[in-house]
């Protein structure tokens, strides 16, 4: 984020662009290195948001009956947050599963369906809030 705050300033040469989007390189890189060395342990110790989210959703459904509507606004943000974290969580597994695969095509083509499915899943989302 501060990559984006940097190269968002008034005042900013091409340089200075080019030395950032080296760092934020370098910086990915680095995080990526990081995230295969520990992949097993990343996969071990994912946080489960399950009871946390279906305590909100009680929660939900007692203040939606008392009427109290900015508490259920403001769990219903929270719970699409813990939804959201278990996404991406189940995404960043999908995608160090993806990796095991034995070529870059095969990466490729395991990366695209996990997107795929996950945007399905975004919309159908975005549609039940819509609705909801």
């Amino acid at each position: 984020m501060n990559y984006i705050q940097q190269m968002n300033e008034n005042n900013i040469t091409k340089e200075q662009i080019k030395e950032i989007l080296v760092l934020q390189n370098n910086t990915y890189l680095h995080a990526l290195e990081n995230i295969m060395s520990e992949k097993n342990h990343y996969k071990e110790n994912v946080i489960n948001y399950d009871s946390e989210m279906f305590t909100l959703a009680k929660i939900i459904k007692i203040n939606r009956r008392a009427g109290y509507k900015y508490a259920v606004i403001r769990d219903e943000v929270l719970l699409k947050s813990y939804q959201l974290l278990t996404s991406q969580n189940k995404m960043i597994e999908n995608i160090l599963n993806a990796l095991n695969n034995s070529t870059s095509a095969e990466f490729h083509d395991e990366l695209v369906k996990y997107i795929t499915k996950r945007q399905m899943s975004i919309i159908r989302e975005f549609k039940g809030l819509q609705n909801g």
